[in-house]
């Protein structure tokens, strides 16, 4: 009993006590299991920012919002009850919203979207649409006419020179004016069938000029290809990221067409196959996969989807590595919530600091250490925006000093950092503290949390202290 006591001491004491031959100290930050609101991964609204009131029931729509000045100055709560919090929207626009006349855009709708979602603590990802519940703009048809005629989902020719010409230059102009915002996390590839996702006639050699045509256009680490068709294997070439838009299918019975328990259903037939065909397994190494639900978990939770389903589909979520999940921005089960909780913890990138190693006294203006951080998520950081950070504190003397890390590179699994960094001022004799943060590049703040206890007021994470010896 003695022996268990003095290890929980151990565990619990981040910092110990050392002698005063020491040279060195070690320092080993008490992990967190509590869910820390962290950018560009999670749950994540959707045609809504946070704050706004919930799809009710089972409904959703793929209209995009339209966000006004008044929407981004009126009072909101923080999230809303019945959902998880989020720090990533996602919204798609059909082409007759975009453009309703020949070259006169609505770009205004996608700044202010752009706007609105940072206000809300917000990334916003992207999917514009040539049809849907709407159509393609009357202009467009008067030069090439839709196939159909039906109340909805009336496919262009997708292959006809004209809808590349038009179809493309509204990706042009929206890769312009947004390619490289800070704040646009992804934008999908969206070419053929009802809202872009996939299902439609179209050439191989028209499919491939389109995806050509995103690539030289957008940044590479934000374009995003549907998991439907051809796109996906030919988009996987350019170690793009995917969407899987019918996430949660699980249906098992057709009566009279297939035996009992084997209906064909996207989780078991169509995901683990495309992957595999398109060899996309490793592309989430490189770029984000996104994963969205086949109706949404209320509809799921009414229709008596058992929990046991709903577990394999999480566990599949982890297994593609996914970074965000988009459960349509319904009400989420309140029986459930502790399970999407658990699943908005785990998604993307979860990084702990396990370990820090350095000398007890500064040399100069040289600080040399060594550190383990291991990331306990499933996929990496994709953004460029956060360097690792370390703050110097003696009284009223501060500095902050970015490492050279390049934290995308940080997967699943052990990261081990050896590096010397180099202050840029000089301190008196005594302690010196030492906090560390994952801070924005720009402002130097903490943006990203560090699944570990102890913060202080300002979110660095404190380390221990080094001494000055003048």
């Amino acid at each position: 009993m003695a022996k268990d006591y003095k290890y929980k001491v151990f565990l619990a004491d981040r910092k110990g006590g050392w002698g005063k031959d020491e040279k060195f100290k070690k320092v080993r930050p008490l992990e967190s299991k509590e869910f820390f609101l962290n950018p560009h991964k999670g749950i994540a609204t959707f045609q809504h920012f946070n704050g706004d009131p919930l799809f009710k029931d089972t409904f959703w729509t793929e209209k995009g919002p339209a966000p006004a000045e008044a929407d981004m100055k009126k009072k909101t709560p923080t999230f809303v009850k019945g959902y998880a919090p989020s720090t990533v929207s996602y919204c798609r626009w059909y082409w007759q919203t975009i453009e309703p006349k020949e070259g006169r855009f609505r770009w205004d709708i996608i700044e202010n979207a752009l706007k609105c979602a940072e206000i809300r603590g917000q990334s916003l990802e992207v999917r514009l649409m040539a049809f849907g519940e709407l159509d393609t703009p009357e202009w467009f048809q008067q030069y090439c006419p839709n196939l159909t005629k039906e109340k909805a989902n009336n496919p262009p020719d997708h292959d006809h020179p004209l809808f590349f010409k038009y179809w493309s230059r509204v990706i042009s102009e929206f890769a312009k004016r947004f390619g490289n915002h800070p704040n646009l996390d992804t934008f999908d590839i969206a070419v053929v069938g009802p809202w872009g996702e996939g299902d439609g006639k179209i050439k191989k050699e028209t499919m491939e000029k389109f995806i050509n045509f995103y690539i030289a256009e957008l940044p590479r680490h934000k374009i995003i290809v549907n998991s439907d068709g051809y796109q996906m294997v030919y988009g996987s070439c350019f170690d793009i990221g995917w969407r899987g838009d019918c996430f949660g299918d699980m249906r098992m019975s057709a009566p009279g067409a297939v035996p009992n328990g084997t209906c064909w259903n996207h989780m078991y037939d169509m995901y683990p196959k495309v992957v595999c065909e398109a060899n996309a397994t490793d592309n989430w190494k490189r770029a984000p996969v996104l994963l969205e639900t086949c109706w949404n978990p209320a509809w799921w939770y009414k229709n008596g989807m058992p929990e046991e389903y709903l577990d394999f589909c999480h566990e599949q979520y982890y297994k593609y590595h996914a970074s965000v999940f988009m459960p349509k921005y319904s009400e989420l089960p309140a029986k459930w919530m502790p399970k999407f909780m658990e699943l908005a913890k785990k998604l993307g990138y979860r990084f702990v600091f396990r370990q820090f190693f350095y000398d007890r006294k500064l040399k100069g203006n040289w600080f040399q250490y060594q550190a383990w951080i291991e990331n306990v998520g499933v996929a990496p950081m994709y953004r460029d925006l956060y360097d690792l950070a370390f703050r110097f504190t003696q009284g009223k003397k501060q500095c902050i000093v970015n490492s050279i890390q390049d934290i995308r590179r940080w997967l699943p699994g052990d990261v081990w950092i050896t590096e010397d960094i180099t202050l840029p001022v000089s301190f008196d004799r005594g302690e010196v503290k030492i906090d560390v943060a994952l801070v924005d590049k720009k402002t130097k703040k903490p943006k990203v949390f560090f699944a570990n206890k102890g913060y202080t007021k300002d979110a660095w994470l404190p380390l221990d202290t080094i001494e000055v010896d003048k």
